[in-house]
């Protein structure tokens, strides 16, 4: 029915960022170079300057440099997306585990998006830890999923406190 619908929404709409990525990523460097200066200069009479020339060029040699190591070293690579899938599938566990411990049992890939969806949300906060962010888009996409708000928030919470403490507690040993 209906969720089936936006599910599959939602995977056309990933699907079709990544070949959107993939193809952008994939221009010659010239290219590259030359969007991300005309994205600059719009950018620019919206916002005022926020970058300089020489930070955009730096971005766009990085992002060539990144996908010249990808195709030079394919298995790296994999191994990288592997581990990093897999601290994803913990973390979201670990997420899901607390959401049981207060009698609340979302579907699980409910908790993979809404951690998804709150690891994406902190990346645009330059705040600490994300200052909040991560917590309060978990709360939000939990509560989307039927999580009742109480319960929401207190894993949310919880969760992020456990993974502050094991993170410092890993540093210190």
């Amino acid at each position: 029915g209906s969720e089936m619908c936006i599910r599959d929404r939602s995977v056309s709409v990933a699907v079709g960022l990544l070949l959107l990525l993939l193809f952008i990523v994939s221009r010659p460097h010239k290219t590259l170079h030359n969007w991300a200066q005309n994205i600059k200069h719009i950018a620019d009479k919206v916002f005022g300057v926020v970058w300089t020339d020489t930070q955009v060029l730096q971005v766009v040699d990085e992002v060539v440099a990144n996908r010249r190591l990808i195709l030079e070293q394919p298995g790296r690579m994999l191994l990288l997306i592997v581990l990093q899938l897999s601290m994803f599938v913990c973390q979201s566990t670990a997420l899901y585990l607390i959401l049981y411990s207060l009698n609340v049992t979302p579907p699980p890939l409910a908790v993979l998006a809404a951690y998804g969806l709150a690891l994406i949300a902190s990346t645009f906060v330059v705040l600490p830890g994300g200052g909040g962010t991560v917590e309060a888009a978990l709360t939000v996409a939990l509560g989307s999923q039927g999580v009742p708000p109480p319960e929401a928030l207190s894993s949310a919470v919880l969760f992020r406190l456990l993974s502050f403490c094991l993170l410092y507690t890993s540093d210190a040993a």
